[in-house]
């Protein structure tokens, strides 16, 4: 017979071994929770892309059988083929890509500047100036739209590649500015003292130590500022008529009262996201980069 103690520690063991197996089955629980939500947003995401590539690859007319077919009967290409040789939508491609660039550009710039010295600086009204960025930006675009449009108007920019960039750069820049400066004040003030005493400038320490350490949240900036630009309708329909055609009204455009083209819409809205996509990749490349930095550092 096992004596008291025996029993005891058998008893403990037992108790161990269920509790490990509790712990065990909840990790597993988490994980499961975890990742079947993570396979739900990654659907929620990528369905409505690979429903629009499947609708791109099938002739027009199948498209209007019911129920629709969920995988298409003949792989065509005639979509492509039919945007591709579309001049207007090739050239808003180009538009697109003068726009969005300039307009990042130019927001990035200007608000670096302004957040730093939003962030660094102390000036009278400063507080009074931030809060007025995020005011203007908290108003809806078609409020902005008619005073910008008379503006523009005046300055006889209608229908060019600078009034449409002046235009998303005063929607954008103000929540460049916002973005920027949370990122700018999370820098320690330490880091841009030491540069100072080194002989830095203050527009030096901000070049040489502030950017570097920022990059990963500048290079998300950017590519907000970017993807903002790039799918803008309501500015760019409104701001370019027949010269400046940008891609989204370029592809809205297949949207006419009588019919709704839906394979040259899928086909068009893939060839525009494709740029997207690399620019996306591209940065993403350089927020790992400035995170790894900034972990071994």
């Amino acid at each position: 017979m096992r004596s008291p103690g025996e029993r005891g520690l058998t008893t403990l063991g037992l108790n161990s071994y269920t509790e490990e197996k509790k712990y065990l089955y909840l990790e597993k629980g988490k994980k499961f929770l975890v990742y079947s939500l993570v396979f739900v947003m990654l659907l929620m995401i990528w369905l409505p892309y690979f429903w629009m590539l499947l609708t791109s690859l099938q002739e027009e007319l199948d498209l209007y059988n019911y129920p629709p077919p969920i995988l298409p009967k003949k792989i065509t290409l005639e979509a492509y083929s039919f945007v591709l040789h579309d001049d207007k939508f090739v050239n808003s491609l180009y538009h697109s890509l003068i726009v969005s660039f300039t307009t990042t550009a130019i927001c990035l710039i200007a608000g670096t500047l302004g957040a730093y010295a939003i962030a660094r600086l102390r000036f009278p009204f400063r507080n009074a100036f931030y809060f007025s960025l995020m005011i203007i930006y908290m108003l809806p675009g078609i409020a902005m739209l008619i005073p910008l449009l008379i503006i523009i108007r005046k300055l006889g920019l209608i229908d060019t590649h600078l009034g449409i960039i002046l235009a998303l750069s005063a929607f954008l820049l103000p929540l460049v500015t916002w973005f920027l400066k949370g990122l700018f004040e999370s820098v320690p003030l330490d880091l841009e003292k030491a540069a100072r005493v080194d002989g830095c400038t203050r527009l030096q320490s901000l070049v040489r130590v502030i950017l570097p350490i920022s990059s990963p949240g500048i290079a998300v900036t950017a590519i907000f500022a970017i993807l903002t630009s790039w799918n803008e309708l309501m500015f760019a329909k409104v701001l370019g008529v027949f010269n400046i055609r940008l891609v989204t009204p370029a592809i809205s455009d297949w949207i006419t009262p009588y019919d709704i083209h839906f394979s040259e819409l899928s086909a068009g809205s893939i060839i525009a996201s494709a740029p997207l996509l690399v620019i996306v990749l591209i940065l993403q490349r350089y927020i790992i980069q400035g995170l790894t930095e900034g972990a071994i550092k």
